[in-house]
């Protein structure tokens, strides 16, 4: 049975999903509001991080926030202007991170991740562009023997699902690091993990594959999602309502407010990113390279050269804080890394849920209302994966209402 579908939000998330529906032989309504900025799913460091299957909510992550803090020159920036989201969202936070929540979310990543990739090899090869995945892992370095001893440590007792690691060679090492302005105490080296090649022409390809199955693109902002009857109604702003089988809320940090009026209270928030970015002459991609010590993700892809930091909890609307940038700026310059005089810079809103797992499924009180948002800094990782989930899920061959542990209803 064809079903309409229109899928409210056009990052990576609502692309993947819009292409499997079609390519399931649905018929499909992608609403893509207007920005002059990028998605968060492609402001990111382009990696397909299969390794990180434990949820941040956790017992350890609560230990370390002293050392995590901004101030204190850590990732983690919790605004005072922003308290009034983080700090009911933080209670959240502490609730989901008891042990027993903690497991059945690492086991409910593991399982979403250990078919990642090869969903990402689908989504890519439907999409008629395969080239744009690239599994040549990653390289984590770190500039002190203690940072690399306590790297080591958590890697031995942390299980890292389908990822494969192993310590860098001197020789290895140097490789890496020579082009570097710092010294090295070690690293690790990932062989499995992915990353996208091109995050603009990967979300071009997706977009191009939408219209030539036939499927709509509109530029336009969903006002609010209604059950009619058996189906769904998305009312728009400054245009007429699209009535359809199912709607499908795929939009990031804005989907909270779409279900609110149906009596959902989600709580997302804003765990928003900062890059800087120059370009390069066009060549391979390289893989990227987490700096420990300085919480910095360097990424090579086939025309630019990117920095990726900070976890920004707040308004999604809230203006961007340029000491970000201005440090992000320095942990360029003092790595050596060669970005131009001015590089550009993008701040963007992540989707997170307080378990740190994503909301993926149907609305138990109006099934012909479905979800796929809070995927938090694994939305391109999972991209693909999401999209295979919704697919089942809306024909009937997964669970009704979507995989138990992601279903929304677990925080009402």
């Amino acid at each position: 049975m064809s079903l309409r579908v229109v899928v409210i939000g056009g990052g990576v998330v609502g692309r993947a999903a819009a292409v499997r529906l079609l390519d399931a032989g649905h018929r499909v309504t992608l609403l893509d509001q207007p920005s002059d900025r990028l998605h968060a799913s492609q402001g990111n460091a382009g990696h397909i991080g299969i390794e990180q299957t434990a949820p941040l909510s956790s017992w350890s992550t609560i230990r370390s926030l002293p050392t995590r803090l901004y101030g204190k020159g850590g990732v983690l920036a919790l605004p005072l202007n922003g308290a009034g989201s983080w700090l009911p969202w933080g209670l959240r936070f502490l609730r989901a991170s008891s042990p027993q929540r903690f497991e059945a979310g690492r086991a409910a990543l593991t399982e979403l991740l250990s078919e990642a990739i090869a969903a990402w090899r689908k989504l890519l090869a439907i999409a008629g562009a395969p080239e744009l995945l690239v599994q040549s892992g990653h390289f984590v370095l770190c500039e002190s023997s203690r940072s690399l001893n306590a790297m080591l440590k958590d890697l031995q007792r942390e299980p890292v699902g389908q990822a494969i690691w192993e310590p860098l060679t001197a020789d290895r090492l140097r490789a890496v690091a020579d082009p570097l302005k710092v010294p090295f105490a070690g690293g690790v080296g990932y062989v499995n993990t992915g990353q996208i090649a091109n995050l603009g022409r990967m979300m071009q390809a997706l977009a191009d594959t939408i219209q030539a199955k036939g499927g709509e693109m509109l530029a336009v902002r969903a006002a609010a999602v209604l059950p009619v009857g058996r189906g769904a109604r998305v009312q728009l702003h400054d245009a007429p309502p699209i009535d359809a089988d199912i709607a499908l809320v795929t939009a990031g940090v804005e989907s909270g407010a779409l279900l609110r009026p149906l009596g959902y209270s989600v709580p997302l928030i804003a765990e928003r990113g900062y890059h800087l970015e120059t370009d390069l002459p066009p060549g391979p991609t390289a893989p990227p390279i987490l700096f420990f010590d300085r919480s910095v993700v360097c990424t090579k892809f086939t025309s630019s050269i990117r920095v990726t930091s900070v976890t920004e909890f707040t308004r999604h609307d809230a203006p961007p804080d340029p000491r970000h940038w201005q440090r992000l700026l320095r942990h360029v310059r003092e790595l050596g890394l060669p970005f131009g005089e001015q590089p550009r810079q993008w701040h963007g809103s992540r989707p997170s849920l307080p378990d740190f797992l994503p909301a993926i499924g149907r609305l138990e009180r109006w099934p012909q209302i479905a979800y796929a948002f809070g995927h938090h800094h694994a939305g391109l990782t999972l991209a693909g994966q999401t999209a295979e989930l919704v697919v089942r899920t809306l024909e009937g061959t997964a669970a009704l209402h979507g995989p138990p542990a992601l279903r929304i209803e677990r925080f009402t």
